[in-house]
């Protein structure tokens, strides 16, 4: 995302993503009632289990493709309650 300022504004964060955005908005105003750590863990959670569906369920894949380590990505899914195992894919491979 390129700007000519050295803030990001939210109109210019949508721009850039509304290709890649349903028909939903992008920052839902009940995240915006939520606190900073609660809101983060929804989108992660939802981040993730988009990325995983689109990776085939191969946690492998979906490291490379979100830029975390494997050992770590584990840890993240685990933490927020993604069952990668029940997606088909095998866990192991990437």
């Amino acid at each position: 995302m390129l700007g000519d300022d050295s803030e990001v504004t939210l109109e210019e964060v949508e721009s850039a993503l509304a290709p890649y955005t349903a028909e939903e908005p992008l920052v839902k105003q009940d995240l915006l009632a939520m606190p900073l750590r609660e809101a983060r863990e929804h989108f992660e959670r939802a981040y993730l289990q988009q990325q995983l569906q689109l990776c085939g369920g191969k946690v492998g894949k979906l490291a490379e493709r979100v830029g975390m380590e494997r050992t770590h990505l584990y840890r993240k899914l685990n933490s927020l309650g993604i069952d990668f195992r029940g997606l088909g894919g095998d866990e192991t491979e990437g």
